[in-house]
């Protein structure tokens, strides 16, 4: 009995140490999709986006991302077409302040569209910029730039702001 109420207490007091370093967080934005129409021309369309995204911050400098995000609907004409990605990516920070850091990633995503005649879903790297405000020592606002490799002649970049906290 000593020894399951030693293991609890261990276990009660290690769990929050445990914990440091990890987030979670979410935002919303402004996804613009750009397709290749030929002879030097782009058509484009925006959309809605939001994300929800997790990681672990392994020292001031380096961390790591998962996240969801949900580029949105976008019509053309008589197609509409809905896209979303899966990614993970490496984080880069340069803290300004303590309070104010700027941010670098670079992932991997696995996007997914669909329109009228079916899916389909391809791997494709995902690179961005951000900036993180420190409001208290656990929740941040942040604002970023992120854009995907191009897929068949068309380009998905998203524009967002939303919080994190750090446990």
């Amino acid at each position: 009995m000593k020894f399951i109420a030693a293991l609890a207490l261990a276990a009660a007091v290690s769990t929050p140490a445990l914990a440091e370093g990890f987030y979670a967080g979410a935002d919303l934005g402004r996804s613009k999709l750009e397709v290749d129409v030929g002879n030097g021309y782009t058509a484009s369309t925006n959309a809605s986006s939001y994300s929800i995204f997790a990681g672990y911050q392994f020292n001031k400098n380096f961390g790591a991302e998962i996240g969801y995000r949900d580029l949105g609907k976008k019509t053309f004409a008589t197609d509409t077409l809905k896209a979303n990605a899966t990614q993970i990516s490496l984080i880069a920070s340069v803290p300004l302040s303590n309070e104010f850091d700027l941010f670098g990633r670079i992932g991997i995503a696995s996007l997914e569209a669909k329109d009228n005649s079916g899916s389909e879903t391809k791997s494709k790297a995902v690179y961005g910029v951000g900036a993180r405000y420190a409001v208290t020592k656990e929740f941040g606002i942040r604002g970023e730039y992120d854009q995907y490799d191009k897929w068949d002649g068309a380009t998905f970049s998203v524009w967002s702001i939303g919080g994190d906290y750090r446990f």
